[in-house]
C-alpha cells in the first residue's frame, strides 16, 4: 500500500528574514563558548519562539553538510537544519554566493545564514538555493543550479535521513523585502522527491532473526533515470535532466537505480510499520516510475544473506513529497530437518526424550547444539533377516548383498521417494541448476542453496517418453560401462559405481523456473564435524542435500541416494542405510 505524505510546510517551506550584520556581535553556543560572528549579510529564518537559545556552527572542521528529515508515517516529515548546512544567494551582479556561517536555535527549526558582502549587494527578488550536493562535473561543480542525486545513499540510523542534503536534497526560493531596513523573507520549496521504505516480517519468530542490510531501487522503464550527477535545479518546480543529458548517459552520469546500504536494521515488527525500527529513505528525481525494489536481508545466526524482490508500478513521485512504500519480507519457502534411515517408519527426531534438544542450528554457528551418538539406534539387520529388537527409526527387510538388491517396504518411502531409474532421469535429463539465491527457511532461520530440476511431466514431454518408461529404466549412456549395455535398462539391480553429472550448466542461473521444482540442500546429522565423534551435529545446511530413493544396490552397504551440491548431482549407489538423509516427493 502506498501512502503519500507531504513535508511539513512550517519547516520545509521556511520563512526567512535577512538583515545587515553588525561588526563585533557575539553569540554564545551551548557550552557558553564565545565565537566571533563573521562580517556579512544575515539570512534569518523567522522563529516562533523569540527566546530560543541559539548556537553557532562555523564551517571550520570539514564536516559534511546536511539537513535532517524525520518522518512519521502519514503525517509528513520534519526538516531540521544542521550547523554545517549552507545556502546560496544570487547577488545583484548575478553571481551565486555561498553562506559562510550558520547559527541554529536549540530545536534546529530555525537558522541564520551569513552571506559575504554588504547589504547593498542583495535586493528584492534575489534567488535562493539550498543545494549542498553539487554536480560532480568539473564544469558545474561550483554552481548551485546543478545537482548531484547520488546513486549511493547509505543510512546508518533508522528513520533519520541525516544525509538527505548530502545525497541530493535541494530547495529554491525568492527573497522578498519586508519593508524594514535590510530585511528580507523567502520560502524554500523542495525540488526532488523522496521514498520512505517501511518493511516488516509477518513471521514474528523469523523476524526476530532477521536484519535489513540493503535496499536497491531500480526503475524498470527504459531511459528512466532516478539518480544523476548533472541535474538542473529550476527556480520553481521539479529538478530535471537537461535536454543534452541522455546523450551523455553512457558516460556514467546517470543511473536507473539507487542503492541504500543500511546498518542492520531490525525486522522484528510483524503486523505494522515501525519507522523507528527500520524506516529507510532515498532521494530521487521526480516523475512517474515503475520500480523493482530489492531488499537484502540477513540472518543474525546463520549469517546468510538473501534478496527479496518486490515490484511496484505507477508511483507518482512529485517534488517535495514522500511516497511511503511498505513491504512484507516474510520467506514462505520453509522446510523441517526430519532425517531418516533408509526405509524407516519414523524420522530420527521421534521418541527417546531428545526432541527438545534436536540440533536446529548448524555446527559452527552461535547457539549450535548436538545430540549424543547414543541417540541413534544400533543397526542389527543381517543379510538373512530384519533387526532384533525392532526400532521404527531403522528400515525394514534384510541388508542388501549376496547379489540381490532390496526395495523399500514402508508405504511412506514408496510414496515419497523416486526409484533409482527416476533418479537417473532427474540427474541427467532434468537440466539441474544450482541456486544460491532463492531464500528458504529451516527452523525459522534463513538459508540459500538448492537445485532446480525439471518435473517428471516436463522430462517426459521433452524426452518423448512415458511415465512408465521413466520408472522402469534409463538410457545406458552414463557411467564407466556406457555402450556395453542395451540402449535402455533397469538400474534397480545395478551394483557398481555411482553416477555424477558435473555439467558446467549446473552452476548457471535458471532464468525461467516454469516446469521445474526446487530441491533444498537440507544437509543432515553428522558426527564428523567436531573432534568428538560421540557428538552429532547438524551440518551442511545450504551446502549439500541428500535424499533417499526406494532402491538398494548389490553392495553390502548399498542404499541408493540422490545427492546435490554446487556443480554436481550424484546418484550414489552405496550409502549406509542408517545415514540420516532427507525424504521428499519429487515432482
Amino acid at each position: 500500500m502506498k501512502l503519500k505524505t507531504y513535508f511539513n510546510a512550517a519547516l520545509l517551506c521556511l520563512a526567512v528574514s535577512m538583515f545587515a550584520a553588525c561588526a563585533g556581535d557575539n553569540l554564545a553556543d551551548n557550552k557558553e563558548k564565545k565565537q566571533e560572528i563573521l562580517q556579512g549579510v544575515r539570512f534569518t529564518i523567522n522563529e516562533t519562539k523569540t527566546s530560543a537559545k541559539s548556537y553557532v556552527g562555523v564551517e571550520e572542521d570539514g564536516a559534511k553538510t546536511r539537513t535532517t528529515i524525520k518522518h512519521t508515517t502519514g503525517l509528513g516529515a520534519d526538516a531540521y537544519w544542521n550547523n554545517d548546512d549552507y545556502i546560496w544567494v544570487k547577488n545583484n551582479a548575478g553571481v551565486w554566493k555561498k553562506s559562510i556561517s550558520t547559527m541554529l536555535n536549540t530545536e534546529r527549526t530555525h537558522a541564520t545564514f551569513i552571506l559575504p558582502g554588504n547589504q547593498s549587494d542583495y535586493s528584492d527578488g534575489c534567488p535562493v538555493i539550498y543545494n549542498i550536493s553539487p554536480s560532480t562535473s568539473p564544469s558545474f561543480h561550483d554552481s548551485p543550479e546543478y545537482l548531484n542525486i547520488n546513486y549511493l545513499q547509505p543510512q546508518t540510523k533508522a528513520n533519520d535521513f541525516s544525509m538527505a542534503g548530502y545525497v541530493g536534497d535541494c530547495g529554491t526560493g525568492v527573497a522578498k523585502s519586508t519593508g524594514g531596513p535590510g530585511e528580507f523573507s523567502f520560502q524554500l520549496q523542495h525540488n526532488v522527491s523522496y521514498l520512505c521504505f517501511l518493511p516488516r516480517c509477518s513471521n514474528a519468530v523469523l523476524g526476530q532473526n532477521l536484519q535489513l542490510t540493503k535496499i536497491v531501487v531500480r526503475s524498470t522503464i527504459p531511459n528512466d533515470y532516478i539518480a544523476a550527477n548533472w541535474c538542473n535545479v529550476p527556480s520553481t518546480g521539479a529538478v530535471f535532466l537537461p535536454s543534452t543529458f541522455l546523450s551523455w548517459a553512457v558516460n556514467g552520469l546517470s543511473s536507473p537505480l539507487v542503492t541504500a546500504s543500511v546498518n542492520n536494521f531490525p525486522l522484528s515488527n510483524s503486523t505494522a510499520e515501525s519507522p523507528d525500527l527500520n524506516a529507510t529513505y532515498i532521494v530521487i528525481l521526480p516523475g512517474i516510475h515503475d520500480f523493482t525494489i530489492t531488499y537484502t536481508i540477513k540472518d543474525k545466526v546463520t549469517g546468510i544473506e538473501a534478496e527479496i524482490k518486490k515490484q511496484v508500478n505507477g508511483i507518482d513521485c512529485k517534488p517535495g513529497e514522500i511516497n511511503d512504500i511498505t513491504a512484507n519480507l516474510n520467506v514462505t519457502r520453509t522446510y523441517t530437518n526430519k532425517y531418516y534411515a533408509w526405509d524407516a517408519d519414523e524420522a530420527y527426531d521421534i521418541g527417546h526424550g531428545y526432541e527438545a534438544s534436536l540440533p536446529t542450528i548448524p555446527y559452527g554457528k552461535v547457539g549450535a547444539t548436538y545430540l549424543p551418538l547414543s541417540f541413534f539406534p544400533i543397526e542389527t539387520r543381517t543379510y538373512e533377516g530384519e533387526q532384533v529388537p525392532y526400532d521404527k527409526r531403522l528400515g525394514h527387510g534384510a541388508w542388501p548383498g549376496g547379489n540381490s538388491g532390496v526395495t523399500a517396504q514402508t508405504d511412506f518411502f514408496k510414496n515419497n521417494t523416486p526409484n533409482v531409474n527416476e533418479a537417473l532421469w532427474y540427474a541427467f535429463k532434468g537440466d539441474p541448476h544450482w541456486d544460491n539465491t532463492t531464500p528458504w527457511l529451516l527452523h525459522n532461520h534463513l538459508y540459500t542453496g538448492g537445485m532446480w530440476l525439471k518435473t517428471k511431466s516436463k522430462i517426459c514431454a521433452d524426452e518423448g517418453i512415458t511415465a512408465s518408461y521413466m520408472e522402469n529404466g534409463y538410457k545406458a549412456d552414463i557411467g564407466p560401462y556406457a555402450g556395453y549395455y542395451d540402449s535402455y535398462q533397469d538400474f534397480s539391480d545395478y551394483g557398481y559405481d555411482s553416477f555424477d553429472n558435473t555439467a558446467a550448466s549446473i552452476n548457471t542461473p535458471l532464468t525461467n523456473t516454469t516446469g521445474y521444482f526446487f530441491l533444498p540442500a537440507l544437509g543432515g546429522y553428522s558426527n564428523a564435524a567436531g573432534s568428538d565423534a560421540s557428538k552429532v551435529w547438524l551440518t551442511d545446511v545450504g551446502i549439500k542435500g541428500r535424499y533417499w530413493t526406494q532402491n538398494s544396490s548389490l553392495w553390502e552397504s548399498g542404499m541408493i541416494s540422490f545427492n546435490i551440491e554446487s556443480g554436481r548431482v550424484r546418484v550414489s549407489m552405496h550409502d549406509n542405510p542408517t545415514a540420516p538423509y532427507s525424504i521428499t516427493k519429487f515432482q
